[in-house]
C-alpha cells in the first residue's frame, strides 16, 4: 500500500518532465534539425534526461546520441563512463560518444578547471554533430 501512495507524485514528476522535454523537442523538430546529442554524466538527472528523450523521440524524425565527458577528475571516471556507455548502449541502442577531456589524467586540478575543460570537450564534440 505504500508503494503506491508513493508513485503518484513519483508519476507527476515523470508526466511534468516528459510534457517539458516534448514541448522543447517539438520547437527545436520544427526548425528543421534532425540530431539531438544529450550530455550524460551518469548522475540521475542525465539519465532522467535521457530517458524522457528516448521516450518521446520516438515518434519524432530525430537521432538521438549522448556523449560523456571523461574529466578524470574522480577516482571512479573510469566507472562513470563504462556505465554511460551500457547506459546509452541499452536505452538508446546506441555507443555513447565519450571525449577525455584535455589533462583528463590530472587528477589534482580543481573541478573549476575540469569543469572548464569539460566544457570546451563538450563544445569540440558538439562541432563533430
Amino acid at each position: 500500500m505504500a508503494s503506491s501512495r508513493n508513485s503518484a507524485p513519483v508519476d507527476d514528476a515523470v508526466a511534468a518532465v516528459t510534457t517539458a522535454v516534448a514541448d522543447a523537442l517539438d520547437g527545436y523538430v520544427a526548425s528543421g534539425r534532425a540530431a539531438l546529442r544529450v550530455a550524460l554524466s551518469g548522475g540521475i538527472d542525465s539519465m532522467v534526461l535521457l530517458d524522457a528523450l528516448t521516450g518521446v523521440s520516438a515518434g519524432r524524425s530525430l537521432k538521438l546520441s549522448a556523449v560523456h565527458v571523461h574529466h578524470g577528475l574522480s577516482p571512479n571516471a573510469d566507472q562513470w563512463a563504462r556505465f554511460c556507455a551500457e547506459q546509452c548502449a541499452s536505452r538508446i541502442g546506441a555507443a555513447v560518444g565519450a571525449s577525455a577531456a584535455p589533462g583528463a589524467q590530472v587528477r589534482a586540478k580543481p573541478r573549476s578547471a575540469g569543469a572548464r575543460r569539460a566544457i570546451r570537450a563538450f563544445h569540440v564534440m558538439r562541432r563533430r554533430m
